[in-house]
């Protein structure tokens, strides 16, 4: 027909194809929500499941706690990521789960749920997002469009 154009979709890659779009859309969803209720948990019950927020008196973070905030966010970053097409898409889910992970820590604290602003915790989630970030250019490096992977 003339004057219709094929619309052009995407390179998906065969990586991203392995689970269906609807699956990590309500796994993604799960996460954040879960992260979101974890977050704002009372401490007693966050000590109960292991994950101590930070005690002033000895001045440290619980491995635990640490290995929470890399999951939460790791973990939300990589289903976000496995739905963006492109570099932009992938650098929004960056961006877009570090804002989250500073939204929540900001919160805390300005509702008193902490006496500080836990950058510690702000650190993690960047640690996290990133690491999510780079595997991602990596997997996208070794599967370019080019390469059967």
């Amino acid at each position: 027909m003339k004057g219709n154009r094929a619309i052009q979709q995407p390179h998906v890659r065969p990586y991203k194809r392995v689970v269906s779009r609807h699956f990590l859309v309500v796994v993604g969803r799960v996460l954040i929500i879960g992260t979101l209720i974890g977050s704002f948990l009372p401490g007693p019950t966050k000590a109960r499941l292991g994950t101590h927020p930070y005690a002033p008196t000895d001045n440290h973070v619980q491995v635990g706690h640490r290995l929470c905030h890399f999951a939460a966010f790791g973990s939300i970053a990589l289903v976000y990521s496995l739905l963006a097409s492109g570099i932009r898409g992938e650098v929004k889910v960056a961006l877009s789960t570090f804002a989250l992970g500073c939204l929540i820590e900001s919160t805390q604290n300005l509702i008193g749920f902490s006496d500080v602003f836990e950058w510690w915790d702000v650190r993690d989630n960047f640690y996290a997002v990133a690491g999510v970030f780079v595997l991602m250019q990596i997997a996208n490096r070794i599967c370019s469009p080019a390469t059967e992977c």
